[in-house]
């Protein structure tokens, strides 16, 4: 059985092992191009397919720096039970080969949403509203899958296009949490911390409702350009885990007064601690605010300003160390859920 297949999908290499053909080798399937990111046990490059020139990403796995094949199996599996969806990256392809497994994604070459943000220099509360609204849209059909991504920040909300315009693609699946039949609680501590609920950081049992919350988030920082619990970006870790815990923030700064009323209600109703009483996606939905016509088109220079000043601060080194550190982690708690043991966080 391959690193990557499943039990009931081999891989080509597996079908030619079977059929006593040649084991197709990845030069042959796919010609690399250049690098678009790299962790510690893998790293993403652009990628042609030779038989019809069509171009991917491709995620490239260190098998030698894997704890375990059950790592990429997991995570193959949950791209395969989101399936297609016009608005989450899509698993093309999986191959593999002595030293390597390979992970064909779709493209997305507009990179991260945010990056864009600040590349163009505005936003206005309308393309915001369309990719939340696309988000939403995405968080409702994984859940309906039995998935809960729990890993949701800037860098996994990319553009299908070069363009604000663009659809917006959730990716990075290697957190998330597939529930078994009539499972509704999760235990295990993971995710980036600034992005995670309360109910993660005070190591409790929580449910797929944590992803209501991290869209709370990403809705505040698309609508002023900072993050709500950390305005000037120069909170320590305790500091800023203190002030989510409590739940801590406001609309005080200027940036709120181009800003509706309705949008700034939505936010307060993802934000609340108790996730019994957090807004559900569903509502969300069916809110005024995203079903509703009146809403402000103009483009707010303010948002770029300070999503500018939120990528070069202090927070954002912190925040991509945390990331680095948990990447390095994740063999760990993908073991420990599989095991049904406990992980802590950064």
């Amino acid at each position: 059985m391959g690193l990557c297949g499943s039990k009931n999908t081999p891989l080509p290499q597996e079908e030619a092992k079977q059929s006593n053909k040649p084991e197709p080798k990845i030069e042959d399937l796919y010609r690399q191009g250049a690098e678009l990111g790299r962790g510690h046990f893998a790293r993403v490059v652009t990628c042609t397919r030779i038989a019809d020139g069509k171009q991917f990403a491709m995620k490239i796995i260190k098998k030698n720096e894997m704890k375990s094949p059950d790592v990429v199996h997991k995570e193959v599996t949950i791209l395969k039970t989101v399936g297609n969806h016009p608005n989450i990256v899509e698993l093309i392809d999986v191959q593999e080969d002595r030293k390597h497994c390979y992970l064909i994604m779709e493209m997305c070459p507009g990179g991260d949403l945010f990056s864009k943000i600040v590349e163009e220099g505005n936003y206005s509360e309308k393309q915001a509203r369309k990719a939340c609204k696309q988000l939403a849209e995405a968080l409702i059909w994984i859940h309906k899958k039995g998935v809960t991504h729990r890993d949701l920040k800037p860098e996994n909300i990319l553009l299908a296009s070069d363009s604000l315009e663009s659809d917006i693609k959730v990716a990075d699946f290697g957190l998330s949490k597939l529930m078994k039949e009539n499972q509704e609680i999760m235990k295990t501590v993971c995710g980036t911390w600034a992005y995670c609920a309360p109910e993660v950081l005070e190591k409790i049992p929580y449910t797929q409702e944590v992803d209501c919350w991290t869209l709370g988030v990403l809705m505040f920082i698309l609508l002023s350009g900072y993050h709500p619990f950390d305005v000037f970006g120069d909170l320590n870790e305790p500091e800023l885990m203190d002030k989510i815990k409590d739940c801590s923030y406001d609309f005080d700064d200027p940036v709120w007064e181009d800003v509706s009323q309705e949008a700034k209600d939505l936010i307060t109703a993802l934000l609340h601690t108790d996730p019994k009483k957090r807004m559900t996606l569903q509502k969300y939905l069916a809110s005024r605010w995203i079903t509703g016509q009146d809403i402000a088109t103009h483009n707010n220079q303010r948002v770029a300003d300070n999503l500018k000043k939120f990528n070069q601060s202090k927070f954002r080194a912190i925040v991509y160390a945390h990331i680095a550190t948990q990447k390095m982690k994740t063999t760990g708690v993908i073991q420990e859920e599989i095991t049904e043991g406990k992980s802590k966080i950064g």
